[in-house]
């Protein structure tokens, strides 16, 4: 069930804040949200690419440039998880979200959406769902 997967998930420690920009500028920001797609689906990495290209705020800025940015390195994700969009992201779905003037990838939680920060993880509600990705929920 989702319930028995979100528990298992990085998304068992997450608190509800409304936390300042500072505090969710990290790296791996989007490796949380691949963990979770394969976590929930069962599919290969995603983000296996990505992963270990960067270990610094810096290192993921730069490499998110040279890939057209964190929607681009989303969607191609998304799409070698076999996501379909979606207009209406229920619990358990990913995507891009803006929070405080920054785009994040994240993990619906409904009203909420979990994302990585200095903390660990965080559910902030968003000042905009820029795209979203369904989730397949068995």
């Amino acid at each position: 069930s989702l319930e028995k997967r979100l528990a298992n998930s990085p998304m068992r420690q997450a608190r509800c804040v409304r936390a300042p920009v500072r505090a969710i500028r990290r790296p791996q920001l989007s490796a949380t949200v691949a963990d979770w797609v394969m976590t929930a689906t069962g599919c290969p990495d995603p983000a296996a690419d990505l992963r270990g290209r960067y270990t610094t705020a810096l290192g993921r800025e730069r490499l998110l440039k040279r890939r057209f940015g964190l929607h681009a390195v989303m969607a191609g994700c998304a799409i070698k998880a076999g996501l379909a969009p979606t207009t209406n992201p229920v619990r358990g779905d990913v995507g891009t979200i803006r929070h405080d003037r920054q785009k994040l990838a994240a993990i619906c939680l409904g009203e909420r959406w979990a994302v990585k920060s200095s903390r660990g993880i965080d559910a902030l509600k968003p000042d905009e769902i820029i795209f979203a990705w369904s989730v397949p929920h068995g």
